[in-house]
């Protein structure tokens, strides 16, 4: 059926079943489109199969097909389809495999449509799980069921007129019945119309104005003439009624009503049927809220935000008023989930909708879409200023710790805004703010960012570059650039840098700066970093064994900070430096100052445990992030690497050269080793000798170089090497 899995057993197994499974991958690609469906919708397998799930033509209610779909994919939500709402949705026919467009929309069969998450192993990804079946037959046996309900509802008007039945009836049913003659004199009524009713019931002495009141246009009339001409008799003589209301009804109490005439020799009776509803109305509520309410925090959900942003923007269409719309995601809500349980996360996500309700209006709609993802529609919005406002109180109600489950919590979101204005529908509300808030995500976190045209350019270039991202990693696009550290009191190379650069073609080479952070939002960065260090490990072994480095040279690699708080990364390493047999002490992992805040306890820890295999640990460009010289006593860090920024200048500017030496000498009090970065002359080179830095790098020394590159420099300029071997005891006998 399909060359993406691999168990005929189960295939035969679901071709064989009486009803459709139709399996789609991530990207909605259809996987397994079974002989049921073949048979019913005309469409062979080879038409179908790994072509896009949106290639079947003639669905109906695509969307709200679509979204049950997207909520097994990303959120693991199973979903069935109500066949009040839509019984034929694919085009399945009872035709017995004809050409489906020969044959009328009418023969299409009834469908009961299950969705559930699958997750397939061999494919390490989360699939959707649909399955179909026929229910035609199920709705002509309701049909028949309600034909012969009609019958004896029929039979039993019938048998009212028989005195014996009637009051056998009217004493044991639950609904409430009280018959009136022509002048709306009570003459009968049973047990449960008083209990109804919060007034005595005496026949006889009660009249039908006394129980219910009729609307205006009809108070003119007779009770008989108010009966016969406000259309409550239908052409059956039975129906609904919407036009009277009784005051009467007891407290807490629901009622549905309706009128039977029965027909006797001389005259006409007149039953009313009053049917308590209250559980139902209960009932219905609750389904109501369930539907439409998020049970974790109370507040709308994704099908609610949908209907009221709908409505806002077509209010927003006639008026000419102006729709506030935001979008917000918890920023770094994966660490608490991770790091102290479900649990918790559950308590966040619920502290969270009780600090947002307490700053926004109460006609303002707070919806949670799912997972993280909050956002809010505001109505009657004059101006931007306002919306920050909002925004601002948000963010700042969100900022304080919170306290949950015995643990200290704190939080930030990002926010994309939206002022929707005529003419927006809601799909392009929903993906421009979403647009403004990642762009919020990559202003640093904790920001809000109002949507503007040049966000949708940058968004459709971000999209265009995923994509290319996605073939880069697959085509192995990816290269690994190599750049010397030479120790400043032997001359010598002690260590080796590795760099990621993406070869896109023969002459466009890109550094990590242009993709590294997109890298990360796709969750490649796991998958592509790993790939790093086992080739780096795997280079450094190679060039030892072929005596090309010393025994002692260091092979550096940098770090993400996903990749960093993995739960299993130290394994991940320790197996890599087995396989590759690199010794540990020999490996050089570099975090920049800002992962060290990210989630400080993982990452403590992360650290230690590389710290107990002999792994060194660097600061890279250390100075520009949230410098604080107190947090290193915290952190198992061996290197510092002091920013090319401040050796660039070190000669010519004094606050450059204050920073330079106050880091040289902290981190030697420190017990560290010093890297200074960015070495391009020999100005720069004296200075780090005269002030006893360890190790330099830079393009005095080489650029970073591709491995062919790389290999000849440590083959052919050896006389170079040599050259600034001497110059450096030179430059240390002259001081």
């Amino acid at each position: 059926m399909t060359g993406e899995l691999d168990s005929s057993f189960t295939y035969s197994l679901i071709n064989e079943i009486e009803c459709g499974v139709l399996i789609l991958d991530a990207q909605m690609n259809v996987l397994v489109w079974n002989t049921w469906l073949v048979e019913k919708s005309g469409i062979k397998q080879s038409q179908i199969l790994n072509r896009p799930f949106c290639d079947i033509d003639n669905i109906q209610g695509v969307m709200r097909l679509e979204m049950s779909i997207q909520q097994a994919l990303k959120h693991k939500l199973s979903s069935k389809l109500s066949t009040a709402l839509n019984p034929t949705v694919f085009p399945l026919f009872s035709y017995g495999g004809q050409d489906p467009k020969s044959h009328p929309e009418q023969s299409r069969i009834k469908q009961a449509i299950s969705i559930q998450p699958l997750l397939i192993a061999a494919r390490d990804e989360t699939c959707c799980f649909i399955s179909i079946r026929d229910v035609s037959d199920s709705v002509k046996r309701e049909n028949i069921l309600k034909q012969k309900s009609n019958e004896l509802q029929l039979i039993t008007e019938q048998l009212q007129s028989e005195e014996i039945v009637n009051h056998a009836i009217m004493e044991n049913i639950t609904d409430g019945v009280m018959s009136f003659d022509d002048q709306g004199r009570l003459i009968q009524v049973n047990p449960a119309a008083e209990s109804q009713l919060a007034m005595p019931l005496n026949v006889g002495a009660v009249h039908f104005s006394e129980i219910y009141q009729l609307s205006a246009k009809y108070s003119h009339l007779s009770f008989s003439e108010q009966i016969e001409l406000s259309d409550l008799l239908g052409e059956k003589e039975q129906a609904k009624w919407h036009d009277f209301y009784s005051p009467k009804l007891k407290v807490g109490i629901s009622a549905e009503s309706s009128f039977v005439r029965i027909d006797l020799p001389h005259t006409h009776l007149y039953s009313l049927v009053l049917r308590d509803i209250t559980e139902r109305k209960q009932t219905e509520s609750t389904l109501n809220h369930l539907a439409h309410y998020d049970s974790l925090t109370g507040l709308a959900n994704r099908l609610l935000l949908m209907d009221r942003l709908s409505q806002a923007l077509h209010r927003a269409n006639r008026s000419h008023a102006v729709v506030g719309f935001m979008l917000f995601d918890l920023d770094r809500f994966k660490l608490v989930n991770d790091s102290l349980g479900h649990s918790v996360g559950d308590l966040l996500l619920q502290e969270v909708a009780r600090r947002m309700k307490s700053v926004v209006r109460e006609e303002d709609t707070i919806a949670r879409l799912g997972g993280d993802e909050f956002c809010l529609l505001i109505e009657n919005i004059e101006t931007d200023s306002a919306l920050t406002l909002v925004a601002q109180k948000v963010l700042d109600i969100l900022n304080k710790t919170m306290e949950l489950d015995g643990n200290k919590i704190s939080i930030s979101a990002s926010i994309g805004i939206v002022k929707a204005a005529k003419g927006q529908n809601i799909t392009q509300v929903i993906k421009q703010a979403d647009m403004a808030m990642y762009c919020a995500k990559e202003r640093g976190r904790n920001k809000f960012e109002f949507y503007n045209d040049q966000l949708n350019f940058s968004y459709s270039n971000k999209t265009g570059l995923e994509q290319e991202l996605h073939l880069a990693y697959k085509n192995n696009e990816f290269e690994l650039f190599f750049q010397p550290q030479v120790a400043l009191e032997s001359g010598i190379m002690l260590a080796v840098e590795v760099l990621l650069r993406w070869r896109k073609s023969r002459d466009e080479v890109l550094p990590p700066a242009d993709f590294l952070s997109l890298l990360e939002d796709m969750g490649l960065i796991i998958q592509v970093g790993n790939w790093v260090l086992e080739q780096a490990c795997y280079y450094r072994e190679s060039w030892r064994q072929q005596g090309l480095i010393s025994d002692t040279c260091t092979i550096c690699v940098n770090l993400s900070a996903k990749q960093i708080i993995e739960p299993d990364f130290a394994d991940m390493v320790k197996y890599t430096l087995a396989q590759t047999k690199m010794p540990a002490h020999l490996l050089e992992l570099e975090i920049t100052e800002s992962i060290l805040l990210e989630d400080q306890d993982s990452v403590s820890e992360a650290l230690l445990e590389l710290q107990a295999l002999g792994i060194l640990v660097a600061i890279d460009d250390f100075g520009t992030g949230y410098s604080s010289f107190s947090y290193l006593k915290s952190f198992p860090v061996d290197i510092l690497k002091i920013d090319r920024s401040f050796v660039f200048d070190v000669c010519s500017d004094p606050d450059s050269a204050a920073i330079v030496t106050s880091i040289i000498n902290l981190a030697h009090d420190l017990g560290m080793q010093v890297v200074g970065e960015g070495v391009e002359d020999d100005y720069a080179l004296r200075y780090l000798i005269d002030h006893k830095c360890d190790r330099v790098q830079g393009y005095l020394f080489s650029k970073p170089l591709p491995y062919c590159e790389f290999m000849a420099y440590i083959e052919d300029q050896t006389a170079e090497l040599n050259r600034r071997r001497n110059l450096i005891p030179s430059m240390n006998n002259s001081a």
